[in-house]
This record gives C-alpha cells, sequence and structure tokens, in this order.
C-alpha cells in the first residue's frame, strides 16, 4: 500500500520514499528508509504497464534473483520483491552513493584509476561466471565505484538481461541484448547462446575505450557499429594510441577476438591477465558537480515595460523538461538585458516567475524554454541564425567559463576529453535522452542527441554555439561547425558535427 497522506509516501508499510533518484521506460528508482530495519534503501517500483508484461516481469524476477543466488558482495544487495496492492512491482535494494564507471569516465579519471576499477569488477563478475549467469550487458553505466561507510568498493549492476547457464531462454532469434557499442560479435547473432567469454570481450572494449577515449567498433550509425562487431573490424589499440603499453594492448587484443574460443574463457581466467597491469588500490571518488543557481540575481519588477505588447510565459506544462544549465544560461543573459535596461515584452507574472522561481535548480516545463530561448533571440540578438549561435556561445561562457557553475566539464589542453565530457553534461542536467559524441578523424567530432523534442530551431543553433566555446575553453579552435541533422526539419535526432585545430600540445589520435 502506498500512502500519500500529508505528502508521506510510504510503500508496504514500511518503506519510505524520500526522493526520485531515476527513472527509465520501466519505472522509477527511490532513495528511502525502512522503518523495520532502520536502514536507508533504494526502492524501485515498476510502471503498472511494465509490471503486467511477462518479458518485463521475467527481467524483474532475473534482477531480483541473480544476486541472491551468485552472492557475492560486488552486486548490489536485495532486501525485498513482491507486487503491491496496485500490481506494480516493487524491488527494494541496498543504497549506493558514489557514481557510475560512465560519469568517472566523463569526469577524466585517470587510467591507472579506470584500471584499477575494471580490474574491481572482475571479481563479483567471476563469481557470476562461476555460478552460471552471463551478464550480456556489461558496459560503464552498469559498473559502480560506491563510498560511504563500507569504503570504497565496485558493484556491479544491473542483472536483468543475464542469461542463467542451462535455463531456458525468453529471448527471441535474432533479438540483440546489450548495448551495441560493448557487446560480443555472437550477441549479434543470437543472445541465446552468449558465453562467458562474451562478457569478457564487452571487459576488452571498456579497457579500449579507458586507453584511448573511443569506443573500438562504433561508427556513423547502430547498423555499421554491428556490421563492424559482425566482422571484428576495429582499428588496433597500438594504432589508435601509439606508445600504449604492449601489455594491455596484447590483453585487449586478447579480449576482443571475433571468436569466443580464442578469448579468455571467463572473468575468471581473465584476472590474472589484467591485474598485474591494474592498480590494487582503487580511486578515490571525485566530488559530484552540483547544480547551482545562487549568482543569479533576478530582480522582481511590476508592471510591464513601458511600450511592450506582454508576451505570457507558459504556466504549466505534462511534456518534455529541461533541467538547469540552459535555463540558468539563458536566464543570465536575460538579467543582464534587464540590468542594462533593455525593452522585454514580459508582464508582472512573467516578471515574477523569472524573478522568484528560475533560480531555483532543478526540472522546467520544455515550452517555458522554448519561450524563454525565443523570447531572448527575437528581442535580444534579432532573430538570425547567427545570433542564435552567438547566444548558445554566451550561455556557454557564462555557465562552463572559469566563473561557471559548470567549469568541471572543461579539460584545459584536451578538446576530445571536453566534447567527450558533452554526453555526461546533456544527460545530466540537460534531461536530453541519449547523447553520443564520436570522433571521425583526428580532428572531427560528432555529437548526436536522440530521445528530446528540439524545438524551435534556436535550441538547435543554441547547442552548436555552445559545443564552439567548449572547444575554445579546452584551448582548442573550432575550424566549421554544422547542424548535420535537425529535428526542427523532421529528422529523428540532431546531429552536430565540429571541425577543430587541437589544444596546443594535445595528442591527436590517429583516424579510424
Amino acid at each position: 500500500m502506498m500512502n500519500h497522506s500529508m505528502g508521506e509516501r510510504i510503500v508496504a508499510g514500511r518503506y519510505r520514499l524520500l526522493r526520485q533518484i531515476g527513472r527509465g521506460g520501466m519505472g522509477r528508482v527511490f532513495a528511502g528508509h525502512d522503518s523495520v530495519m532502520q536502514r536507508d534503501i533504494a526502492v524501485k517500483i515498476l510502471h503498472e504497464a511494465a509490471s503486467s508484461d511477462p518479458d518485463s516481469r521475467a527481467r524483474f524476477e532475473r534482477e531480483a534473483r541473480a544476486p541472491q543466488r551468485i552472492q557475492h558482495p560486488g552486486l548490489t544487495e536485495i532486501y525485498d520483491a513482491f507486487v503491491d496492492e496496485d500490481g506494480r512491482l516493487v524491488l527494494v535494494m541496498e543504497l549506493l552513493e558514489g557514481q557510475s564507471f560512465q560519469e568517472l569516465m566523463d569526469r577524466d579519471m585517470s587510467l591507472r584509476g579506470m584500471l584499477a576499477l575494471l580490474r574491481a569488477a572482475l571479481d563479483p563478475l567471476a563469481a557470476a561466471h562461476a555460478a552460471g549467469y552471463v551478464h550480456r550487458d556489461m558496459k560503464p553505466a552498469n559498473l559502480f565505484l560506491a563510498g560511504g561507510a563500507k569504503g570504497l568498493r565496485v558493484k556491479l549492476l544491473d542483472f536483468g538481461v543475464a542469461r542463467e547457464l542451462g535455463d531456458g531462454e525468453l529471448t527471441a532469434t535474432g533479438v540483440i541484448v546489450g548495448s551495441t557499442n560493448y557487446i560480443a560479435p555472437e550477441q549479434v547473432h543470437s543472445a541465446r547462446s552468449a558465453p562467458p567469454a562474451a562478457d569478457v570481450f564487452s571487459v576488452g572494449a571498456m579497457i579500449y575505450e579507458a586507453v584511448s577515449g573511443v569506443l573500438p567498433f562504433a561508427d556513423k550509425s547502430p547498423l555499421a557499429t554491428i556490421s563492424n562487431l559482425a566482422a571484428g573490424k576495429y582499428t588496433p589499440l597500438d594504432e589508435r594510441v601509439p606508445g600504449a603499453d604492449p601489455a594491455l594492448v596484447a590483453v585487449v587484443h586478447h579480449c576482443l577476438a571475433l571468436e569466443p574460443e580464442d578469448r579468455p574463457r571467463d572473468a575468471a581466467a581473465l584476472i590474472p591477465l589484467l591485474s598485474p597491469l591494474a592498480p590494487t588500490r582503487l580511486p578515490r571518488l571525485p566530488p559530484k558537480t552540483p547544480i547551482d543557481a545562487t549568482d543569479l540575481s533576478l530582480t522582481p519588477m511590476s508592471g510591464p515595460i513601458p511600450g511592450s505588447t506582454p508576451q505570457a510565459a507558459p504556466q504549466a506544462s505534462e511534456g518534455p523538461r529541461a533541467r538547469g544549465v540552459m535555463m540558468i544560461g539563458l536566464a543570465q543573459l536575460l538579467n543582464r538585458a534587464l540590468q542594462r535596461g533593455h525593452t522585454l515584452p514580459l508582464d508582472a507574472r512573467d516578471r515574477e516567475w523569472l524573478a522568484q522561481r528560475l533560480i531555483l535548480s532543478g526540472w522546467y516545463p520544455f515550452d517555458r524554454f522554448e519561450w524563454l530561448a525565443t523570447m531572448v533571440h527575437r528581442h535580444l540578438m534579432d532573430g538570425s541564425d547567427e545570433a542564435a549561435v552567438e547566444l548558445g556561445r554566451e550561455a556557454a561562457r557564462l555557465n562552463v567559463g572559469a566563473d561557471g557553475v559548470h567549469h568541471s566539464f572543461v579539460y584545459e589542453g584536451s578538446v576530445r576529453r571536453t566534447l567527450r565530457a558533452v554526453r555526461n553534461m546533456w544527460g545530466r542536467y540537460v534531461d536530453f535522452g541519449k547523447t553520443d559524441v564520436t570522433f571521425l578523424g583526428p580532428t572531427h567530432a560528432r555529437l548526436e542527441v536522440t530521445g528530446y523534442e528540439f524545438a524551435p530551431r534556436v535550441h538547435e543553433l543554441i547547442l552548436l554555439g555552445w559545443c564552439e566555446v567548449l572547444v575554445e575553453l579546452a584551448g582548442g579552435k573550432v575550424v566549421a561547425s554544422q547542424i548535420a541533422r535537425r529535428p526542427s526539419e523532421g529528422d529523428p535526432a540532431l546531429e552536430l558535427r565540429i571541425h577543430y585545430e587541437p589544444a596546443p600540445g594535445e595528442p591527436v589520435a590517429p583516424p579510424r
């Protein structure tokens, strides 16, 4: 039972939900507290549709059952699993405080730190293989460096698509299970037959990415990536990164062998190969970058500006939402304009909203973002495409410049690392569905955003300007930039392309 009285949210009479910490297509995850055992917990609640779907229920059951059967401290501890009175599946588990390997890579963790984390992740993976499980979705987002009272430890997450050797398989033939950038070639043909060596292949792909900063098989489209996987086509690590440790190159080459029998057979066989190359001490957790808008000083004003026509801001929305970083940048621009005496079509309600609500970090209805971006572009920057790009450049300078609240995403001296960090920054703070950053050559980057509504055209131009400034702040120079695909014109994704000169002294990786 869930009790909503006085804002309380209590599940099954004992699990108090405190805040939402994750969401996805199948459900939501909350941080909470168990009033009976007096411990902090994480509670995953599947949506009603997912709870009634046979495949989703099977995935839920695997996720709940696998850690209990494997019994390793490197897996998330499961406390409870049940169906609530509304028919929704509920999973109660330990609450982890820390960061995923994906986040740590985006925060420029050292290679030694990344190798230490990957080596530590092999222990729970080896336990899973010994217990008869193949994970099938080994990727940076499913490795987690947890801190807290128990000290630093690596957790292997999400056994929802794991295969239990010897059990019946629910996955249909021809269905790809796992993330295409990390899965093994045999998973392209059939997820049913994936052996433990498929997980070893995925670990090899992560080591390759940690050393080189690029994915071994990634290409211009998912289909092209799958084609490369199926053919075992990738640039050898020592060609991608001249001077890389030959022993580490050999391990990666072994892991990425096309045929499963040519790889280490499982995680236990990989451990003695990687251990001499990886530190035993785990890296420290870097602090997370908070969203902060305290530097805004929007002053409430009463009444419309003389001579202007009020243009009401949308006040409610059930649609897409945009998070603080872009909104704060636009608000700062608007605040500067107001302080300099610009005439803008704002009524009293608009001014009150900007003054009192926008300074709070969090999520904002997308139609308000659209209204704000369009208004600032039209009335402050003459409405041209060039002005919209400049709007994005100015917003970026305010937010990721030397004094910006998100300056930690800029890696001075490395354009590649700075652009790679866009994947994490936009995903975390702007709620883009998915952002992929790939390098098409030594000085050509492609940023692709899917799963998000881009309207109007000004928003796409703002993001192009934002990327240009990131290159410059990292010490590089933009040679050319373009929007290759536009959702405002019906394309399913936004694609930005940047041709740049690297920062002085920055190593230039050879083309794929």
